[in-house]
């Protein structure tokens, strides 16, 4: 027994750690912890949050005292230890008797992506105080300042407004203390809200472009969505945050753009494409020539009395042939008079006179408007439809059942016939090169062109 107890003390003893070791261990700590203090000498020095450094006082300072002049920025024990609290700056003042000396300290993030300024991009009329922001840390101690620039942006860094120009920017340094930040400022005038395919209105199913600046002819000059996304431009489409994959609505939307704490809105109304607008005889955001286009076609579907309630499909075909031979009449003058609208649905539904691409469009918009399918074609300078009837495809040529001569009275030629209606093969006198139904054609197209042929 005595000597199992002599071995388990002997155990316990090896087990002990010797003097040397504990003194080893403590010094190490010491030394680790020493190593970790920044240390200070010159007058201006930057820290990094969360770390402490110890002020090097000049040699003649036999026993000085510390104090802090911001100590929400940064505190000092007694012995010249800074703790650095915020980011920000703070002036340690070292006193000796009549003797005093400052350190300018200038505690700066970890990483500069740890910071970031409240907006680097404004309007033109706007006044905002250019602040730095941060998820990770407290920035209320940093006064913020700019060097020289030419953006009207004063030395502490409040931005007064620029309308020199419609766009401009301008590579400006922001600063605290000795932390410096370099950014490319922005200033724009407008927001910009174009269709995906710069039509002049906006339709249902298309997706929105939305760009920063001066609007020009079909083009702009600023900045683009995902430039102005990134320096801080929050946008909301009826209160909900802008998805560029989403295609907006019919109907009239509200465009929201905050820069700063500048809030911009913008009514945004957006049309059904053609032949949506006339199947639901809504015409919303339709103005000019175009809407009365449109107009002329409901008014003849629904209110001239051509189109009566149990007609089959072949009737109502037949009526709409007859209503644009009866009441137009081909442009014979087309060559020497240069009439635009001529070439455009408004020739033969408006002006009662057009040649063969404005009667295959007011036959197309009018078949539309009766949901009754039908196909725009083009082939040998000639314009004609195919139309469906009863589930078959079936070509029809309005213009050459309207042809031009004999005793005109009116806009009747005494020649009108059926000699080109619905026909399930291709006539041998036509050669078809394009085929377009009304979903194939592009909303620029009939904007441009198949309404009123503004720019033909």
């Amino acid at each position: 027994m005595k000597k199992l107890v002599r071995i388990l003390i002997l155990v316990f003893a090896l087990a002990l750690p010797t003097f040397s070791e504990v003194e080893l261990g403590l010094e190490n700590k010491i030394v680790a912890e020493a190593a970790s203090i920044q240390t200070l000498y010159s007058s201006e020095e930057e820290v990094i949050i969360g770390k402490k450094a110890q002020i090097i006082a000049p040699s003649s300072y036999k026993k000085p005292t510390y104090s802090s002049s911001n100590k929400k920025v940064a505190t000092v024990s007694k012995k010249g230890v800074v703790t650095t609290k915020k980011l920000g700056t703070t002036v340690i003042k070292v006193k000796y008797k009549n003797k005093t000396k400052k350190y300018t300290i200038t505690v700066v993030p970890k990483k500069e992506s740890d910071i970031y300024l409240s907006q680097t991009m404004a309007f033109g009329d706007q006044k905002a105080q250019i602040k730095v922001l941060s998820k990770k840390y407290d920035t209320s101690q940093i006064k913020l300042k700019a060097e020289k620039n030419n953006l009207n942006i004063s030395k502490n860094a409040y931005f007064k407004g620029y309308t020199k120009k419609k766009c401009a920017d301008d590579s400006i340094t922001f600063y605290y203390g000795s932390y410096k930040i370099y950014e490319y400022f922005s200033v724009v005038s407008d927001v910009i809200i174009t269709s995906e395919a710069w039509t002049e209105k906006m339709y249902a199913g298309e997706k929105i472009n939305i760009s920063f600046g001066e609007k020009l002819e079909n083009d702009w000059f600023g900045f683009d969505l995902e430039s102005a996304l990134e320096k801080g431009a929050v946008i909301l489409i009826d209160g909900q945050p802008y998805n560029k994959d989403k295609a907006l609505t019919a109907g009239i939307h509200t465009i929201t753009v905050t820069i700063g704490e500048q809030k911009v809105e913008k009514e945004l109304t957006v049309a059904y494409p053609v032949a949506e607008a006339l199947k639901n005889r809504d015409l919303t955001g339709y103005d000019g020539k175009d809407k009365e286009v449109l107009e002329k076609v409901l008014e003849i579907v629904d209110k001239s009395g051509i189109i009566t309630e149990g007609m089959s499909e072949e009737a109502k075909v037949r009526a709409v042939h007859d209503y644009l031979i009866y009441n137009a009449r081909y442009a014979v003058d087309y060559k020497t008079v240069k009439n635009k609208e001529n070439y455009g649905a408004y020739g033969i539904l408006i002006n009662q006179s057009g040649v063969c691409q404005s009667y295959a469009l007011s036959f197309q918009l009018i078949m539309a408007a009766l949901d009754i399918p039908c196909r725009y074609i083009r082939g040998g300078n000639h314009a004609w439809n195919q139309v469906m009837v009863d589930g078959v495809w079936y070509y029809i040529d309005c213009t050459w059942d309207d042809p031009v001569g004999g005793n005109e009275q009116g806009n009747t030629s005494g020649h009108e016939n059926y000699d080109y209606y619905l026909s399930q093969e291709l006539w041998y006198d036509h050669v078809q090169n394009e085929v377009k139904d009304m979903k194939d054609i592009p909303m620029y197209r009939w904007e441009r062109y198949y309404f009123d042929g503004e720019d033909y």
